[in-house]
């Protein structure tokens, strides 16, 4: 209970905070600051704000460190022993019964520690002001980020896929939508995704919990997406992930000399009914399939299943760490790879 009182405290300290500035897009400046007079205009530099954060943390008794950091264009502080230059950001580090979190409230979307990516760049300084002592620490890496996709559609005879579409986003992947959606015409977001997907027909577009930086974000909207399958004579041809499908390797070089950066680590589910046209049942279709990458990092997993009227399609999706070195880039371009031509494999309809 006390840990839980605790962590609500300082939850309401850090919101508190984040809604009452603006971030001027100035990183840490360690010179010239006034806390009083930022917090006067509601606006300031990155330890302005996060300085502030840590003054009131400290007021109310919740045991809190400034944290040193180097953002990720910044580069990383790679000395033995680094030296105050190496660092262009603070954020503020919090102890609650021996557990640690990690709080930016610079950015309106980002909560507990769900920072802003730049944030994380493997280590910072902790500063002990009480104790003088200035210690190197791990900053905490992002949680699983997941994302959800529901398909349901119906299949007419001449190729047409109807239905609808159901996601929900988590942790980062929520934090990045909230962020390119912001202040963004829903007309010309729906545009984006008609165009993304296929120049797709979408009506009754609903999303929600975008303008709040806490939960899940869920979007829904209905599809018409024409061409979706090929009749070759009495056959019909569909690929049952549809748009969803991933169509490009983002891995294209023959080597690579540096870490592959994802953010964080995800997952991605989808979970696809279609219901076939009336007189026809599946022929053949894609073999379940399960790729793995070396040490745990990352698995895909595809199972399909057709009866009489319907196709059910499962696929999972795991990157389990934002940071994959180089060594394993041979295999990360090939399970990209796979992946690819897997979800290019179609379902056959045949004519009863």
């Amino acid at each position: 209970l006390k840990e839980s009182n605790e962590l609500i405290k300082a939850k309401k300290i850090y919101t508190f905070i984040q809604n009452y500035y603006t971030w001027n897009e100035k990183n840490w400046v360690n010179a010239d600051i006034n806390i009083k007079e930022s917090f006067k205009r509601r606006t300031g530099s990155v330890d302005e704000i996060n300085l502030s954060l840590y003054n009131s943390l400290q007021a109310a008794k919740v045991e809190s460190y400034i944290t040193l950091v180097s953002t990720r264009d910044n580069g990383y502080p790679t000395k033995l022993f680094p030296v105050i230059t190496d660092f262009n950001y603070l954020i503020i580090k919090v102890i609650i019964n021996e557990k640690e979190y990690f709080l930016d409230a610079t950015d309106e979307f980002s909560d507990v520690n769900i920072l802003p990516i730049k944030d994380y760049n493997w280590r910072g300084v902790l500063v002990d002001s009480k104790n003088m002592v200035w210690n190197l620490i791990d900053i905490k890496d992002p949680d699983l980020s997941q994302n959800y996709f529901v398909v349901n559609g119906n299949l007419s005879l001449d190729g047409e896929l109807k239905g609808t579409l159901k996601s929900r986003y988590t942790n980062h992947s929520a934090f990045q939508f909230r962020k390119k959606f912001k202040d963004k015409n829903i007309d010309s977001h729906i545009a984006s995704i008609e165009n993304n997907y296929e120049d797709m027909e979408i009506s009754n577009y609903e999303v929600t919990n975008t303008d709040d930086f806490k939960g899940f974000v869920s979007e829904s909207f209905e599809f018409n997406l024409e061409n979706a399958a090929t009749k070759v004579g009495e056959d019909i041809y569909i690929k049952p992930l549809s748009f969803l499908r991933t169509k490009i390797n983002p891995f294209t070089e023959e080597e690579r000399m540096y870490p592959m950066d994802f953010g964080y680590p995800y997952k991605a589910t989808y979970a696809v009914s279609i219901t076939i046209p009336d007189g026809y049942e599946v022929l053949s279709s894609p073999k379940p399939t399960i790729i793995e990458l070396p040490n745990k990092l990352g698995s895909y997993k595809y199972l399909i299943n057709g009866s009489m009227d319907n196709i059910q399609l499962s696929i999972n999706f795991e990157l389990n760490q934002a940071y994959i070195s180089a060594e394993n880039y041979l295999f990360i371009k090939e399970f990209f790879n796979q992946m690819i031509i897997k979800e290019e494999e179609q379902v056959v309809l045949k004519k009863i």
